[in-house]
């Protein structure tokens, strides 16, 4: 199995729950690049294409469950780990 190092870990984990890439970088205080690095490193490393595959993969490894995830049904962008309004066009900041 490919082990991931922590950071990669903190990253995904986020991703996992929805956050877009500009909200890991806020949250865990490192660059945009740095965010799509980890990313890219990882799908590098477990042979996958995309962010989608990278999340159904931390899923099926049980690295995130699936009642972490913020399908929009509590409030955004407020305290704790929302992940965002809610406006952000899909994609916008890849």
């Amino acid at each position: 199995m490919v082990k991931l190092s922590e950071r990669e870990l903190e990253v995904l984990r986020l991703l996992a729950r929805g956050w877009l890439t500009s909200q890991i970088q806020a949250k865990l205080g490192i660059s945009n690049l740095q965010v799509r690095t980890h990313i890219s490193n990882m799908l590098q490393r477990l042979g996958l294409w995309n962010q989608v595959q990278l999340v159904i993969w931390a899923h099926a490894q049980e690295i995130v469950a699936l009642q972490e995830i913020d399908y929009g049904q509590t409030e955004r962008h407020g305290e704790g780990d929302s992940p965002g309004t809610g406006t952000e066009t899909a994609g916008s900041d890849l």
